[in-house]
């Protein structure tokens, strides 16, 4: 009986996850659909491209912190030692996001330097650093929230509030008759997200930096930096393809062709949220499973997780494909990407069974693996994504994405069957 409520228990935290992460994803999507409909092309392409920056320059200037924050706060039972050891990764965050923004804005001011025009003001790159500083650390005071347990806080702080604002600020200037532009926009994200980040991390107890100057805690930063070292790498070749996608595809295919096609991988990423909420949820069982060497659980978790999502995501691509017609229409996109669509869903799929397997690894301190053959397989995919965008139509382009993920699921797979035998 206590097991059933257990698993009914964690069921419902899945389910309240994905209610909060599918409106997170909602509120992204709508605001891709409504920066289309209600902004010139020019000015759409502008701030979708930076708001997808500010997005992966996030989770790049965190390096590897996310599952470093989450397994060490779940770990810690005492709250006294869970609080010290809060803060003292919360200045480790501090000082790995202030070193690599410092050198996001020195390689900026260089490449203007250098006469690089990427098309963008130096005010909306400014202001789009300051989104990604600021959107890290309070992504950080979330995974802290994360591995208290507390995951409907923490779903909010991470993938609700910032966008959510933000479509609120473009819904306030459509209301006015007023058509933004990118600057606009952004000025509007920046002043979310500094918000955001003075009350979750400063005006909250439980986030706020400190310092823990004892041999344990010297040894503890030592460790945590290591992981999250490697676990950077991870992250990486990660968004190795995302990167390339959004620097490639404007340049090879033109403004008309990337609004599309960014409105279309948003809408497929709406088959990934199963993935993200049961990974949300069950990462620190995962880690509790590991440090008790339980493998015949950790074998039938992984395997009733890979079910969920690889049928999840199937039956969440049928209406969407059914209201194609209708996404297009709201989002007023310049081209009909109808192929690309099918074959990004299908990506999606594949990429979600692939982060469950990655997340089980990592929970298993399997980070050298995950760097190594995450990021083999991204070089060579973005390699193959550069060369096809170059010669080829979109929809082959498309192709090489899903093929990358695919090689990726079959590789992580193989890993975590010899793990788990």
């Amino acid at each position: 009986m206590r097991g059933a409520l257990m698993g009914s228990s964690r069921l419902l935290k899945v389910l309240n996850t994905l209610v909060l992460r599918g409106l997170g994803s909602g509120i992204a999507v709508l605001l891709t659909l409504l920066a289309s409909r209600y902004m010139t092309v020019t000015q759409a392409a502008a701030f979708l491209l930076l708001f997808n920056v500010t997005t992966v320059g996030a989770v790049c200037f965190r390096w590897g912190l996310d599952d470093v924050i989450v397994r060490r706060i779940a770990s810690s039972s005492d709250p006294a030692a869970r609080e010290s050891t809060a803060g003292r990764l919360m200045l480790l965050a501090h000082r790995r996001v202030a070193i690599f923004g410092l050198a996001a804005a020195a390689i900026a001011v260089i490449a203007g330097a250098a006469g690089l025009d990427s098309g963008l003001r130096p005010a909306e790159l400014a202001v789009a650093l300051v989104v990604a500083l600021t959107v890290a650390l309070t992504a950080c005071a979330g995974r802290i929230t994360q591995g208290k347990g507390q995951t409907n806080e923490a779903t909010v702080i991470l993938n609700v509030l910032a966008p959510g604002l933000c479509l609120a600020g473009l819904i306030a200037f459509v209301g006015f008759g007023e058509s933004p532009t990118s600057g606009d926009l952004m000025a509007v994200y920046g002043g979310v997200s500094l918000a955001a980040y003075a009350i979750f991390v400063w005006l909250r107890a439980g986030a706020r930096p400190r310092r823990l100057d004892t041999s344990e805690g010297r040894a503890a930063d030592t460790a945590d930096r290591a992981a999250a070292n490697r676990l950077g790498g991870v992250v990486l070749a990660q968004q190795a393809l995302n990167w390339g996608a959004l620097l490639v595809v404007p340049l090879a295919y033109g403004e008309r062709t990337f609004t599309s096609f960014m409105v279309t991988y948003k809408v497929a990423m709406l088959v990934s949220l199963v993935m993200l909420a049961i990974n949300f949820t069950f990462a620190s069982r995962i880690a509790e499973m590991h440090a008790n060497q339980n493998r015949h659980e950790l074998r039938t978790l992984t395997r009733a997780m890979t079910l969920s999502v690889g049928g999840a995501s199937i039956l969440a691509a049928i209406p969407i494909l059914l209201f194609k017609d209708t996404i297009y229409s709201l989002g007023h996109v310049p081209e009909r990407l109808d192929v690309v669509l099918g074959i990004l869903l299908v990506s999606q799929a594949l990429f979600a069974m692939a982060a469950v397997y990655a997340l089980v690894l990592s929970m298993c301190h399997q980070e050298a693996f995950l760097l190594y053959t995450q990021g083999g397989i991204a070089a060579l995919g973005l390699a193959v994504f550069v060369v096809v965008s170059v010669v080829a139509p979109i929809e082959v382009a498309a192709l090489a994405l899903a093929g990358n993920y695919a090689v990726l699921t079959i590789a992580l797979q193989r890993r975590v069957g010899r793990l788990l035998k």
